[in-house]
């Protein structure tokens, strides 16, 4: 199941069948007949733009650069090791 294709989320339900037109592995729930509900014309995926650019994702002032340069946590030492 492609997640935020046909659906938001995962449903919980294994997929029972194949959509014989996309072949995406569906639950009998998501199915209609042999077919899912995107290629049976019964969902249309919504658009949903970014609201901002990539670029505008990537820019980043100097006090966040910073914050990456941050040494994080020591990690637990392994058995035995110290």
């Amino acid at each position: 199941m492609i997640i935020g294709k046909l659906v938001s989320h995962p449903c919980g339900s294994a997929a029972s069948a194949r959509c014989t037109t996309c072949g995406r592995g569906m639950c009998a729930h998501h199915l209609r007949g042999h077919t899912c509900a995107q290629c049976a014309g019964q969902y249309a995926p919504p658009h949903a733009p970014l609201a901002v650019s990539e670029g505008e994702l990537m820019a980043f002032d100097e006090e966040e650069i910073a914050a990456f340069d941050q040494a994080g946590p020591q990690p637990a030492p392994y058995h035995g090791d110290s």
